[in-house]
């Protein structure tokens, strides 16, 4: 099997009606994880404060409650200094290592999400900014879109 028969035959199973060409129009509509890419810490910014918790994350930060999470505490110290040093900076969020651990920071500000409004939904949109998503064509290999005569080549139409 390869990634086109295997999205081919899939999207023919849901829609046994389409024709082929259908059928390939949405295998080729299909994407899939490519990676991740360097992320502006002024989107960052941005999209916390248009999920008005930004200011209270630093607020968090300055001034954290009774009872507050320490280790969330010292991961928004250390997030909101950042930024707060860094605003035309970059996250180096291409990096898996890096990515990977900014992730697990916002996790643990998630878990404690209450006094400061980051949430989990919050994280995901974070995440998703240095989420890179190419057509399936192009991670099978290829440099255009699936063809008939690629079907036709495997058997499937």
């Amino acid at each position: 099997m390869t990634i086109l028969s295997d999205a081919y035959n899939a999207v023919k199973a849901a829609n046994p009606s389409n024709t082929s060409d259908q059928n390939l129009a949405l295998v080729n509509a299909m994407t899939t994880s490519g990676g991740m890419r360097d992320v502006t810490v002024s989107s960052v910014v941005a999209l916390l404060a248009l999920n008005l918790v930004f200011d209270s994350l630093k607020s968090y930060a300055t001034s954290p409650p009774n009872g507050a999470n320490p280790d969330a505490v010292t991961r928004a110290k250390n997030f909101i200094g950042f930024v707060l040093a860094q605003p035309q900076g970059e996250f180096s969020t291409s990096n898996a290592t890096i990515a990977s651990a900014l992730s697990a920071s916002l996790a643990t500000l998630a878990l404690d999400g209450a006094t400061h409004g980051v949430t989990a939904g919050i994280v995901s949109q974070l995440e998703a900014l240095w989420s890179v998503n190419i057509p399936l064509w192009q991670a099978d290999g290829k440099q255009w879109p699936y063809t008939l005569g690629d079907l036709q080549a495997q058997g499937l139409a």
